[in-house]
């Protein structure tokens, strides 16, 4: 069709790793390139040049908005031109407030983010009369949390083996996600500075419905990924997914249940760095945004070296055991960290939109698993696991 009805979709951070990648992965999704056309948001139209010029984007006319999200008269003056915000431009942690997505929810707009933040998500999500869910309500505006690989697909993963234990009559006792990446899997300097981030806080679990803090980095246990990957080292990490899984579970009526949440790296020295510094290094800084800023751009060097031995696969492992002892494994696993996150975004853009011309998701805002219409969780997994190495909900 012409111009005039194309999609616009924003990509705020759009020259980052994560968001560069989900620009890539929209203008290559034949359906989407055929609806859709792109903006890339960002603060430094320089910075986004030099991301461009790497890959072939150009041919699809991509186009360049400064905005600079701590702006609101940005916010205000730019998110109105789009028909769906893609906000990419982290770190997520230690924000109290969303402003992109407020935003976009006032202007009614398609909204989905890549955070990873706890307490984030439950500012924008939770409580009897929260404003997100309330702006969502009365702008008309659909906005789904913490999407991409993981959290993304690792959520809808894990939904979909609890929903077929529950609909074969069991109850749910524990859920275990464990995740590895081979060296930070192309990760950015955000990516890098959010996992410092995350080094710092307590790790979430929760045992038997009570919610329980452990140490991250600790309780470390091995774990086979399947072909390719193989048995990697694992230990706890504060990932958004054990929140998700929870009240996903909670709101199926499984209030006693135990989540928890596992992540391993390569080599092995990366996994003793990480013990280290979550052991040595005083939470109040590890939790200093400035400082994990500064340092995961000081340590890009040396993170990409590391990367030019290791590779970039990454997988996802579900384990998931019924009250009555059966046990269910998922995985899903891919040999580029950094394009699989592009095409997860993307397949959740994908369906988001297809979603909203059959009005099957009602306003709100919501995590992955928490969106009612199982097509949009088939759909999703199907995209993303054209390119897996494994992908299946009953593995072994």
């Amino acid at each position: 069709g012409n111009l005039e009805q194309k999609k616009r979709i924003l990509v705020i951070g759009g020259s980052g790793r994560v968001g560069g990648s989900a620009v890539r992965a929209i203008c290559e999704n034949s359906n989407m390139n055929k609806i859709c056309e792109v903006t890339v948001g960002g603060r430094n139209i320089n910075r986004w040049r030099n991301s461009l010029s790497e890959s072939e984007v150009l041919k699809n006319h991509i186009k360049f908005r400064a905005i600079d999200i701590g702006n609101e008269l940005d916010l205000k003056r730019i998110l109105p031109d789009f028909d769906m915000i893609i906000h990419t431009a982290g770190p997520f942690q230690g924000l109290n407030r969303s402003t992109v997505l407020e935003y976009a929810l006032k202007e009614g707009k398609l909204y989905l983010d890549v955070c990873d933040d706890i307490n984030l998500s439950r500012i924008v999500r939770m409580g009897p009369n929260n404003f997100y869910q309330s702006l969502a309500r009365t702008y008309n505006g659909t906005a789904v949390i913490s999407t991409g690989i993981w959290p993304g697909c690792s959520s809808l993963l894990a939904q979909k083996m609890i929903n077929t234990m529950l609909s074969n009559g069991n109850e749910i006792d524990s859920v275990r996600f464990s995740f590895f990446t081979a060296g930070s899997g192309g990760a950015g300097p955000t990516i890098l500075s959010a996992t410092f981030l995350i080094l710092g806080e307590d790790v979430l679990t929760y045992k038997h419905g009570v919610p329980v803090y452990k140490k991250s980095a600790t309780d470390s246990f091995s774990v086979d990924f399947g072909p390719q990957i193989g048995i990697r080292e694992v230990a706890r990490l504060n990932l958004i997914e054990c929140e998700s899984c929870f009240q996903h579970l909670l709101a199926c009526g499984n209030e006693k249940v135990t989540v928890e949440t596992y992540f391993g790296t390569s080599p092995r020295f990366w996994n003793t760095l990480f013990v280290w510094m979550a052991n040595i290094i005083p939470q109040n800084i590890l939790k200093d945004r400035y400082l994990m800023d500064i340092l995961g751009k000081v340590s890009l060097p040396m993170v990409r070296l590391v990367d030019s031995f290791v590779g970039s696969s990454n997988a996802i492992r579900v384990d998931v055991t019924a009250s009555n002892g059966e046990r269910k494994t998922g995985l899903l696993s891919h040999a580029d960290m950094e394009k699989s996150v592009g095409d997860a975004i993307a397949a959740f853009a994908n369906q988001l939109l297809f979603q909203e011309e059959s009005k099957a998701i009602p306003p709100g805002v919501y995590f992955p698993e928490e969106v009612p219409s199982v097509s949009f969780r088939d759909n999703i997994l199907k995209e993303i696991a054209t390119d897996a190495i494994v992908f299946s909900s009953d593995w072994k």
